[in-house]
């Protein structure tokens, strides 16, 4: 139901999902309602999100975990990768190594020839200190889903 919510809601839904996110009971209230913050569609509450990977205000075991979501979210993907790119020395300095590989999964949402082609160049010039197996899976992913999207463009349509 939050996901639901975080999908057609607006900036009053925004701003009680952060409330919950910041004075969670649990720390499962907590993630719940701090992934369900990626999951908005309005660009400045896409904004909003982006900022906190990056702010502080996420801590950075799950800071990673955010951004990888805003790179899934159809809505936010071609600008959270934009901003990832933007900051991503800072990102390295601030996120676990071992949660780089993992936050660069969302890089599979990036389905167009020329996003693929963009960020097979972004890695080829930034290499991921750990987890370079994985990398090279995500692209593998991704240049799949680029081609089957290509293949049945005229399907999907319809």
């Amino acid at each position: 139901m939050v996901s639901i919510v975080a999908h057609v809601g607006g900036g009053a839904d925004y701003e009680k999902f952060h409330a919950k996110f910041k004075n969670a009971q649990t720390p499962q209230e907590e993630t719940r309602y701090l992934f369900a913050l990626a999951v908005f569609r309005h660009q400045d509450l896409i904004d909003r999100t982006l900022q906190m990977t990056v702010s502080g205000e996420v801590r950075t075991q799950n800071a990673p975990y955010l951004m990888r979501s805003l790179l899934l979210n159809k809505e936010a993907r071609e600008k959270a990768w934009s901003f990832m790119k933007a900051h991503w020395e800072e990102m390295l300095r601030q996120y676990p190594d071992n949660s780089i590989p993992r936050m660069c999964d969302g890089i599979i949402g990036l389905v167009t020839r020329e996003l693929e082609r963009e960020v097979q160049d972004f890695f080829a010039r930034h290499p991921v200190k750990q987890g370079t197996k994985q990398i090279e899976q995500h692209l593998e992913r991704l240049r799949i889903a680029v081609a089957c999207k290509e293949r049945w463009k005229d399907l999907l349509r319809g």
